[in-house]
């Protein structure tokens, strides 16, 4: 478990219905404050109410377009500001990058704007993302959150990446593009921040995740656990926040058993 959980805030973009979801009320039920951050803030209201219900940390919704870096600078700012307002003060401890959106297209037929949108949202946003996380966290009293073990984290920043991270598969030349740029980002965010105590970490999803529009798109008949369960997946990263400074993971691969790679 994480100290003082009720004092460190965790903001989460991309905490739409699925994994966003899932890690957003999993740090929660751990005793954290949630942001959930969005373009449109009624889309995420309901998302906030279920984990309200559930006695745990509280949830609220802020906005934000995380391709641009006003808005990601304001939506920090307002998160700040919120949470100090409560009788908790938490302060922004951690932070999770969870963009959405895909892209797999013949390189000839990728357009400029097509391309511009997922660099937009897989790498600028993310970078914009880091910024001001780490500017949020550096801001408070003495830069950390209140704990009782200088063996924690103090803070801890995640990205979550695809196989796309890795390889450039074919059609996949825009979209493997921007996700090896955001996971060059997280590298030198660890390799740059980690000594001063933020633990900086990496997450390549490799494979379908069970979620509504999954389904949508390929039907539910598939095998017991050869999709990944949201669930399954907050819970890694969670335990990847909770590790002690001794032992810290960087990079992590998730797939199913039935997966190759």
């Amino acid at each position: 478990m994480i100290s003082n959980a009720a004092k460190k805030v965790v903001v989460i973009m991309g905490a739409g219905p699925g994994t966003g979801f899932a890690i957003a009320k999993r740090f929660a039920l751990a005793g954290h404050p949630v942001a959930l951050l969005a373009r449109q803030r009624s889309r995420l209201e309901s998302l906030a109410e279920e984990i309200n219900s559930l006695k745990a940390g509280p949830a609220h919704v802020f906005d934000a377009d995380a391709s641009k870096k006003q808005s990601v600078d304001a939506a920090f700012t307002e998160i700040t500001r919120y949470y100090q307002g409560t009788s908790e003060k938490a302060k922004v401890w951690g932070a999770v990058y969870n963009p959405g959106g895909f892209l797999m297209s013949p390189l000839l037929e990728v357009t400029e704007e097509k391309l511009r949108q997922i660099v937009d949202v897989q790498f600028f946003g993310g970078f914009f993302f880091a910024q001001a996380y780490l500017n949020a966290l550096t801001k408070g009293e003495e830069g950390s959150a209140a704990s009782s073990d200088d063996n924690e984290a103090r803070g801890f920043l995640a990205f979550t990446g695809a196989s796309a991270s890795l390889k450039g598969s074919a059609k996949f030349a825009a979209f493997s593009a921007a996700k090896g740029a955001l996971r060059n980002l997280a590298q030198s965010t660890a390799r740059e921040w980690q000594p001063q105590g933020v633990h900086v970490f990496h997450s390549i999803v490799d494979g379908f995740i069970d979620t509504e529009a999954t389904r949508g798109m390929l039907g539910t008949d598939f095998k017991p656990h050869t999709r990944i369960d949201p669930a399954d997946i907050a819970e890694s990263y969670y335990r990847v926040a909770a590790q002690k400074r001794s032992a810290w993971t960087h990079e992590q691969d998730l797939r199913p058993f039935s997966e190759t790679f």
